[in-house]
Formats: C-alpha cells, sequence, structure tokens
C-alpha cells in the first residue's frame, strides 16, 4: 500500500466514524493507515490480528444498560460495525461473506458513505434476537453478543444454521447434565420453518426438573 492510498483510506474510515453510521471499525493488525493514537476520532478503529469469538457460555455475556438497550432494535454484535480485511474488502462482519468491493478502489468519501448506508450492507443490524427463532426464547437474548449469521427467509423470518450452546427450552448448557440439542427437543429451526414439539419439550422437561 503506497503512502498516498493509506492517506486515502485514513480519510475514508476518518468519514465514516465521523458521520456516525458505524461505531467500530476493523482493520488488519501492523497495517498503518496513518492513524494517530492520539486523535480521538479514531479511538473505535481496532486493529486485529486473529478475531477469536469464544464460544457462548454464561461468561462471556455483556451485561450492561448499553447493551440491552441497543438489543432492544438492533442485533448488537453486526450494529453500525465496518470490517476491512488483510486485501482491502469491506464486509460488514469477518462472518459475512458479502464483500462491497476493496477500500483500495473506492474513490471517494461519498462511495464508502453510500456503501455503509445501503439497505444491503445494514441488513443484519436490524436482526436483533426478538426476530430470531430459538433466541425470541432465550431469558439471555439483551445480553448475549453472537456472532454467528442471522438467515433470513423468503417471508423475513430468521434462523441460524448453527446451534447455540445454551438451550432455552431445557434451560440447559451443552456439557450439563440432561442437555440436549434443539432436535432432540422437537424443536426445529431450519430454511423451510420454525416448530416446536411442545408434548415431547414438556416429557422432557418434566424428566429433567421434575413436576411441572
Amino acid at each position: 500500500i503506497t503512502s498516498t492510498e493509506k492517506n486515502k483510506i485514513t480519510e475514508f474510515i476518518k468519514a465514516c466514524l465521523q458521520n456516525n453510521r458505524v461505531k467500530k471499525i476493523f482493520i488488519p493488525e501492523g497495517v498503518n493507515f496513518s492513524i494517530k493514537a492520539k486523535d480521538t476520532v479514531f479511538a473505535n478503529v481496532i486493529q486485529y490480528n486473529n478475531l477469536d469469538i469464544s464460544e457462548k457460555s454464561i461468561y462471556n455475556f455483556t451485561i450492561n444498560i448499553s447493551t440491552f438497550t441497543e438489543s432492544q432494535n438492533h442485533n448488537v454484535y453486526y450494529n453500525r460495525k465496518l470490517y476491512i480485511d488483510e486485501f482491502g474488502k469491506v464486509k460488514n462482519a469477518p462472518e459475512c461473506k458479502e464483500g462491497f468491493g476493496s477500500i483500495l478502489k473506492i474513490k471517494n468519501e461519498t462511495t464508502i458513505l453510500k456503501i455503509i448506508n445501503s439497505e444491503k450492507f445494514q441488513q443484519y443490524w436490524y436482526l436483533g434476537k426478538d426476530k430470531c427463532d430459538v433466541c425470541s426464547d432465550c431469558e439471555f437474548r439483551y445480553m448475549c453478543v453472537d456472532n454467528r449469521n442471522p438467515i433470513l427467509r423468503v417471508d423475513k423470518s430468521c434462523y441460524y444454521q448453527s446451534e447455540c450452546n445454551y438451550n432455552p427450552y431445557i434451560a440447559k448448557w451443552k456439557g450439563e447434565d440432561g442437555y440436549k440439542t434443539l432436535n432432540e427437543c422437537g424443536v426445529i429451526s431450519n430454511e423451510t420453518g420454525y416448530s416446536i414439539d411442545k408434548k415431547r419439550l414438556k416429557a422432557i422437561n418434566k424428566k429433567t426438573w421434575g413436576q411441572l
């Protein structure tokens, strides 16, 4: 990356933050885009090496009023995040397959802001836990920062391809005695729809917890 490109990228990043449409920008570790640590504008620029998202557990919930408030209408993991990979590709987050061009080829600040303000770029911002299968029934949904990719069905309902470590229908974590998967509990969530076998679930809870 030339010094001219670094300066241009720095201005793009600054424009994104000052526009207040993104709250955090992730850039590759070791790539110095002329960002000065003392400049408070860049306080929310995070340099990464290998983004490690730990498996969800009760010990890594984010418990504060800010997360609770944001989670009422947004997906707190994806909301207002911009990710630039090691090749300069612009994404909403590392888990997203779709890119929005290269930061090195974007011509001006107007272009990058147009990308950020687009409905496509922001598609995950508004897919909060209340809109997702299983999560909408979870007591931890307003404190959970979940990096799984929500998937929209044709009817605009939302599901995940992978299962969380916690099953809210039996109040059990993976690894605990009595834990069962969603499928074992008769809970189906996939591209075709969402259903719960209440009779089977009731029997499992009765066996696990006693008389209900």
